[in-house]
């Protein structure tokens, strides 16, 4: 079976498990996307003034999650599975990190549904509760290793292990557990 987990944070990653063995995991590919902002005046550089006075639109570029990036790479695994965390939003966070969020969430269920792929939108504390982990980003890492001896998770240019890339082991793995119990 083939299962794809995915922490569909920023800072997240895409694990592919085919039969229980891993066969690639990644950090969430992002792209940046320039989106128009409306400051005040009272606010703006010199430089900014200069280009509001000419009435041209000033960009600021904002982190998503690479969409087309993301279709090419469940697209070429095919899976039986598609796992993906289903955000917990609280009260701290402001409605600008709730709605990149919830914009980059439903990228990735577009994806997977448009391509006809079963999917489980599993909340964070039921495969936390699963593994019996913590809320400490290094429990989860701990637990992928443990699971895993040989994953690498420093990706390329970083050089801290990535919660998010272990995080998304970790729902590929609760997906194979759940996906011989249920129909999805």
């Amino acid at each position: 079976m083939k299962i794809i987990g995915i922490d569909p944070g920023l800072k997240g990653g895409i694990a592919f498990l085919e039969d229980g063995l891993l066969t690639k995991l990644i950090k969430m590919p992002v792209a940046k996307l320039a989106t128009k902002t409306k400051k005040k005046v009272k606010k703006m550089t010199k430089t900014e003034k200069k280009f509001h006075k000419e009435k041209k639109p000033i960009y600021k570029k904002k982190d998503i999650v690479n969409s087309k990036a993301v279709y090419d790479l469940v697209l070429n695994f095919k899976p039986d599975l598609v796992v993906i965390e289903k955000p917990f939003y609280l009260g701290i966070n402001s409605a600008v990190v709730v709605g990149t969020t919830a914009e980059n969430v439903g990228r990735l269920y577009g994806i997977a549904e448009g391509l006809g792929y079963k999917i489980l939108r599993v909340p964070a504390n039921n495969w936390k509760g699963y593994f019996d982990l913590g809320a400490e980003k290094e429990d989860a890492i701990a637990k992928a290793e443990e699971l895993f001896p040989q994953v690498n998770l420093i990706p390329p240019r970083c050089r801290e292990k990535q919660d998010g890339m272990a995080e998304a082991l970790l729902l590929a793995v609760y997906g194979s557990s759940r996906s011989s119990k249920e129909d999805f």
